[in-house]
């Protein structure tokens, strides 16, 4: 409905209203009906139209524009001076969110000592970084107040590496009941623990020493750990002590020579030597240090052989010149045998035995018909016949063989395992030079002491139908390849210290030298 009226009226009514008259009032002036929605309030110049609630209803904005003032001491303060709501506290940082820039910088720390002496230190403490990131960063060895269980029990086997010969002076190891609050403390000391976890891991399979930096004859391989694939077998054990003191080699040979390492006094003074120096007494040291050092050496190439190394095989260890034949882990017996000379030393490896060579020519080597045969035909013109060889030349290179035989220098058998030095198990013609104390008159290859008792253990003995009898059976002028029915694992080995099963702690000759070159190394490394 539209309602016109005197603009006077309706003067009054919008001024009464701007004044503050109650509702009662302004209706009393005949300002507006409410009669229904919709009314409108003509104003001369002011065009204005307003809505109306339904009968007996104002709109909000309505009853608000008419309702009386409120005193000033209750008046709404105004929006320009309500001061804003607080901002949330911040979330306190915690061990992860420190972590990565203190791995960062163990990384970039210039200068860092490096206690893997042949091993990658810098890279190693990449592969720290790299195990934290595949857990988003999550400490593995601390809690909100220090360590937690797993890195007390890492903290225990890393303060013992001496018992295993392994050095960890470049890193300070914390007290266990170390209290620790602060994310960025804790954030280092979870770094540190873990680096000197990962360097355990690596020393304790191998990584200080490159084999073949002792000898290009030791082609023995560590089977070193990744750090990270450590870090995350320890982090994962029920028992992390039990799991880092794994990473040493588990052979019952390294065992015996580190509970004799435990039996000797630690070293009064330390001191560095050159090889020599492991068989005498080092300046200022005590009278047992050069046994304690050699002994850390024999552990160190410990670490060299297979960790898997068959529960059949066959194990020779060239200082001591003997041969063992093992069965289902146990030594069933051992023989004598003869090895390289100093100068012409038999390498250090592990292989397989997979054929048998019966009545074999011996192809001479180029290097002993040029440094041995030759002089001795420029000499005696009926040299090569008279010893029984056959001489041909090929496209001006001179062949040599000898031919099946009982003169022959290989004898009856060879035991053949290929390898990059050409060198394998042999009879020989010579069978006095078993009685010499030191067997060393090879030109590299081992001579064994019985070649058909060994045969009838490498093909199986009794439970494959072989014998004596059946080995000598085979014996001619003929060359014959008989294979193995297995591949039977071989270890050419290098130990001047061992013990026996006697419990008797053994010494040799390191005729080698490679003992005396094993400790010098590993005393410059401990050294920095």
């Amino acid at each position: 409905m539209r309602r016109t009226g005197n603009w006077w009226r309706n003067g009054v009514a919008i001024v009464a209203l701007l004044t503050g008259l109650g509702a009662a009032r302004a209706a009393d002036e005949g300002l507006f009906a409410v009669a229904h929605a919709g009314a409108v309030l003509d104003v001369p110049g002011a065009n204005t139209v307003m809505d109306y609630a339904p009968t007996g209803a104002l709109r909000d904005d309505a009853k608000s524009a008419l309702a009386p003032p409120l005193p000033p001491e209750a008046q709404p303060a105004d929006s320009a001076q309500t001061p804003p709501s607080p901002a949330p506290a911040p979330t306190p940082p915690t061990t992860a969110d420190r972590l990565p820039a203190a791995l960062d910088a163990l990384i970039a720390r210039p200068g860092a000592l490096n206690a893997l002496g042949a091993g990658d230190w810098r890279k190693t403490r990449e592969a720290v970084k790299q195990f934290y990131a595949t857990r988003q960063f999550a400490p593995a060895w601390t809690d909100s107040k220090g360590l937690n269980d797993a890195g007390r029990s890492v903290l225990a086997r890393l303060a013992r590496a001496g018992e295993d010969g392994l050095d960890l002076k470049p890193f300070t190891l914390p007290a266990a009941d170390r209290a620790e609050t602060d994310p960025d403390g804790l954030a280092v000391l979870e770094a540190s623990v873990a680096s000197a976890v990962a360097v355990y891991a690596l020393e304790a399979s191998g990584a200080r020493i490159v084999p073949t930096s002792i000898s290009p004859d030791v082609t023995a391989r560590a089977q070193v750990v990744d750090p990270a694939q450590a870090l995350a077998e320890v982090a994962a054990a029920t028992d992390p002590d039990a799991a880092l003191k794994g990473f040493n080699p588990p052979q019952e040979g390294y065992r015996r020579l580190r509970e004799k390492l435990s039996q000797l006094a630690a070293p009064k003074a330390a001191a560095s030597f050159d090889g020599a120096q492991v068989i005498r007494a080092a300046a200022g040291a005590d009278a047992e240090s050069p046994r304690r050092y050699a002994i850390l050496a024999n552990m160190e190439m410990w670490r060299w052989e297979p960790r898997e190394m068959g529960r059949d095989r066959i194990e020779i260890n060239v200082p001591d010149f003997t041969l063992h034949l093992i069965r289902n882990d146990a030594e069933v017996e051992h023989s004598r045998v003869i090895v390289g000379k100093p100068q012409t030393p038999t390498p250090i490896f592990s292989n397989a035995i997979k054929y048998l060579l019966v009545n074999p020519i011996w192809r001479v080597p180029p290097s002993i018909v040029q440094k041995e045969m030759l002089p001795h035909a420029d000499a005696n013109p009926g040299y090569f016949a008279r010893m029984g060889y056959t001489v041909k030349t090929i496209r001006g290179q001179m062949f040599v063989e000898q031919p099946p035989g009982p003169g022959n220098a290989l004898g009856r058998i060879l035991f053949m395992f290929p390898n990059e030095h050409a060198v394998y198990l042999h009879d020989t013609p010579a069978r006095g030079l078993f009685a010499a104390a030191k067997r060393a008159f090879s030109h590299g290859c081992i001579r064994v002491e019985q070649p058909l008792h060994l045969a009838v253990e490498v093909m199986g003995g009794a439970a494959n139908g072989w014998s004596t009898q059946k080995v000598e059976g085979l014996l001619g002028t003929s060359e014959r390849t008989v294979s193995v029915p297995a591949p039977l694992p071989i270890h050419i080995e290098y130990f001047t210290e061992f013990v026996d099963d006697d419990g008797m702690l053994r010494e040799r000759e390191d005729v080698y030298g490679l003992t005396a070159r094993v400790a010098a190394t590993l005393s410059r490394i401990s050294q920095y």
